[in-house]
């Protein structure tokens, strides 16, 4: 898609690991625009040659990712071509707002494509007028779940993995590396244990200690986080300003206390509490991370042997997750209609993915290397999704 992009229409919203986030801020009447974000590739240490990487990408989350999540969860945006100068301004202008500590990778200029996303920090407005306060929570979750005890690829000096928590255990690291300053008591796995409590539990604490686990978006502008890192001191000034502005929206009094949340934010923890109960994203992503069913330890073994045997063109092992939308005769993971994961191919009906005892991984078939390989890939995205949840005032 060809859209005209001015680069004084964007206004820098945030970033990560690979993509800057510019929301549109220019003129109401750009229906096309309104209501979207533009993300944009920054430059990667290393590249798997792809010509059109993004485009490939862009079919992964379609035909693989939206699958697995569900459809009504997975926005893929549209890809739309942008210029070297386009993308050489944004550089320009994104540089002084960015974070020190994301500043070493810039914004790609040769990339040709960005990806117009509807901005899910906001309701979509259906008007040129003014649109109702939004308050939007965006939460990074993270693995949910733990290998199974005794697997049969994990060796005794990894065992801990099958009894701890993987982001508990990264916290400790985290701690002693000074990365972060308290331990956060936030777990995955009460997140997605459907328990009410626990659920209630890994809310609170996300909001005590928020890290890179959660955002909090008033109006589309980003107005609570702990930081990459979780380098702050305490969040209790943050939520005190966060307080004061959900107070000011909801036309009620602030409450600080050093103690307890303030009842403004008790009041959106509730809320997102209760959409989790009634959504299932967080099963469908726990289904999609369950996925990784040979853990690391297997799955290097068969990633080293699809190398040497030549089983995937390319130099990145993300190209596996192409293979497929290549032509190639191996799966493709995607969701059943109960969120539940299965593989299929073209040919064949939807199976299960493969039990905890397998055949000796030397002697897998090469359709079934492929096959696991593309669906630990998968895992490994959905394990690092984040989940955003709008909210309108009147619901709290």
């Amino acid at each position: 898609s060809r859209v005209p992009l001015v680069c004084q229409h964007w206004h820098y919203k945030n970033e990560g690991a690979c993509n800057i986030i510019l929301t549109y801020c220019g003129p109401d009447s750009d229906v096309q625009l309104r209501g979207h974000v533009l993300r944009i590739r920054k430059q990667r240490a290393k590249s798997s040659g792809h010509v059109h990487q993004e485009l490939h990408e862009y079919e992964f989350v379609c035909n693989v990712m939206r699958d697995l999540v569900g459809p009504r969860y997975v926005h893929p945006g549209v890809p739309i071509h942008v210029t070297p100068s386009f993308l050489q301004e944004v550089q320009e202008m994104t540089l002084p707002l960015r974070p020190a500590n994301r500043i070493d990778a810039s914004v790609d200029t040769s990339a040709p494509y960005a990806f117009l996303i509807p901005d899910l920090s906001l309701f979509t407005p259906t008007t040129a007028t003014t649109p109702p306060h939004t308050i939007c929570m965006e939460l990074k979750p993270k693995w949910g779940f733990k290998p199974i005890r005794d697997h049969p690829h994990i060796s005794t000096d990894t065992a801990v993995k099958s009894t701890t928590c993987r982001y508990c255990m990264h916290q400790y690291l985290k701690a002693s590396d000074g990365a972060v300053k308290h331990i956060s008591e936030y777990c995955p796995l009460d997140l997605y244990s459907g328990d009410p409590d626990r659920v209630q539990r890994a809310l609170q604490a996300m909001f005590m200690h928020p890290q890179n686990n959660l955002k909090i978006y008033i109006d589309g502008e980003l107005s609570f986080t702990g930081g990459l890192g979780g380098r702050q001191a305490s969040n209790h000034a943050s939520l005190d300003e966060l307080d004061s502005k959900l107070a000011a929206i909801l036309q009620v009094a602030p409450h600080s206390s050093p103690e307890t949340l303030p009842p403004t934010v008790s009041g959106v923890i509730h809320a997102i509490h209760s959409i989790l109960g009634q959504e299932p994203v967080l099963h469908n992503l726990q289904t999609a991370q369950m996925m990784d069913v040979y853990d690391v330890g297997g799955i290097i073994h068969l990633f080293n042997r699809a190398v040497q045997e030549r089983m995937f063109d390319g130099d990145d092992v993300t190209d596996l997750r192409f293979v497929a939308l290549k032509g190639s005769p191996s799966v493709v993971p995607v969701a059943s209609g109960h969120g539940e994961a299965s593989l299929q191919d073209k040919d064949k009906p939807p199976i299960a993915p493969p039990a905890h005892i397998h055949p000796s991984l030397q002697n897998m078939p090469r359709g079934e290397v492929l096959r696991t390989l593309q669906c630990f890939l998968s895992a490994a995205t959905a394990k690092d999704c984040s989940v955003m949840i709008a909210l309108r005032p009147r619901i709290l």
